[in-house]
Formats: structure tokens, sequence, C-alpha cells
């Protein structure tokens, strides 16, 4: 558990630097995106979510299975790719669903940008970006069997934000960060329970 409360400092320090979509988006789409209002993990959005079309390609279950041929050091990195590839198609579809099981309850800052999105759908705002890039996704510390630390090198695409009548109200550019995520190991599979920047 002391792993846990360092985390949650650090998490708490990266919310207040950066505001609004913090995970992968930069601090002048905040104010855009929440309509001037930062959710502080009060109660939870939960509008009716446009319909989501999906890919014909294979993908990962929201949440990364040990019980296929995955190691679990595969399982977890799999895990941070997969949380990153729902971010991007939550952004996409302004619906948070798939993304929200990416992650568990104890990820403040997961569940304030699902939030967000949630928030930008409710008030007509359209996300247009590409997809983000996760290079070089390690393994970098395991603190005990459950809970595990990855580290992730993160390109973010531009990011533009138009309201309701399409007129842009932010323009942000690509952005590369390091990120730092845990991971939690539940039943068979792995989540993301926390992340900031390194």
């Amino acid at each position: 558990m002391l792993v846990v409360a360092a985390w949650r400092r650090l998490e708490s320090e990266d919310v207040m630097k950066r505001g609004g979509l913090r995970w992968a988006v930069t601090p002048l789409v905040a104010g855009a995106v929440t309509l001037g209002a930062c959710t502080t993990g009060g109660g939870e959005v939960s509008p009716t979510p446009p319909a989501v079309t999906t890919s014909s390609s294979p993908t990962l279950s929201s949440a990364a299975s040990t019980t296929t041929a995955l190691t679990d050091d595969e399982a977890a990195i799999a895990a941070v790719r997969e949380f990153s590839r729902q971010f991007d198609l939550a952004l996409e579809s302004r619906a948070t669903t798939e993304f929200r099981k990416t992650f568990t309850d104890g990820c403040r800052v997961c569940k304030e940008d699902a939030a967000v999105i949630d928030q930008a759908a409710l008030a007509g705002r359209t996300f247009e970006t590409g997809s983000s890039e996760l290079s070089n996704v390690i393994i970098t510390s395991r603190p005990d069997p459950s809970r595990w630390l990855v580290s992730a090198h993160l390109v973010s695409p531009r990011l533009t934000i138009r309201d309701a009548t399409g007129k842009v109200v932010s323009d942000s550019p690509s952005e590369t960060s390091t990120k730092q995520f845990i991971v939690l190991k539940r039943a068979d599979a792995w989540l993301v329970e926390g992340v900031t920047r390194g």
C-alpha cells in the first residue's frame, strides 16, 4: 500500500498541473473541454452515449486477460496499450463505456478524463485527433504480485475541439511525454489503476 500512497501524491500533483483531460491531452485543451469547470472526482456523469461503431479488425478485450497465451508481463503491457487505444476511441466516439472497462475505480485521473469526454458529448463538442503512439512500454517495478509499475513513451497527436456549432474552441499541437502507470491484476485481467507523467 506504500506504493499506492506515493502514487496518489504524484497523481494529485500531476492533476493540479494539467487540468481537464489529464492522461494524454495538453493543458490548453482543458478549459475548452470542461467548459471552464474542472471535474473533482465527484459524481459520475452518465449521459446516453452516441452509437459506437466497431472495427472489423481483431482487438484485445478491454481488460488485458491472462487466460490466453500471454504471460503476466505481456498482459500488464497489453493493459496499458489497450487503455491508450480505448482512450483514443472514446475521444473519437465521445462514448466512454469501453474506455471505463480498462481501469479500476481507484484511477481518479482515468475517471475524470472519462467524465470530461462525457461532458463534451452532452455539450455537443467534438474532438478531431489521430491515434496516440505508445513506445518503449516496459515494466519498471513489481512492488507486489498483483500491482506493477509500467513506463511508456507517449506521442499524443494534435487535438482540435469544436463546439456544437462547429467553431474551433481549442487547437493543441502534438505532445510527447513519458507516462508512468500502475497496473493491477484482478482475477485473470490487468487494469490501469493510476497514470501520471514521469
